[in-house]
């Protein structure tokens, strides 16, 4: 976390949420304001939430969780 708050650059402390679900044999990471809503539209099963954080700059953590995992990114 420590990392990642020193690699941001965004201004706003906008709390929101970053998530990863299973998608068929794939692995989801997007952010929203409304999880609840956000689940109901990619229809995801609550056995395929894998994990939800709510995080201030969440909009730059997504994008942060997508560098990381950059090299396991289906192409």
């Amino acid at each position: 976390m420590e990392h990642f708050l020193n690699w941001t650059k965004e201004k706003s402390n906008e709390v929101g949420f970053v998530y990863f679900v299973k998608v068929g044999r794939y692995t989801k990471i997007g952010r929203t304001k409304n999880p609840r809503r956000r689940m109901r539209e990619l229809k995801v099963k609550e056995e395929d939430i894998i994990m939800i954080f709510m995080i201030p700059k969440y909009k730059s953590f997504e994008r942060y969780c997508h560098a990381m995992f950059r090299d396991c990114r289906f192409k």
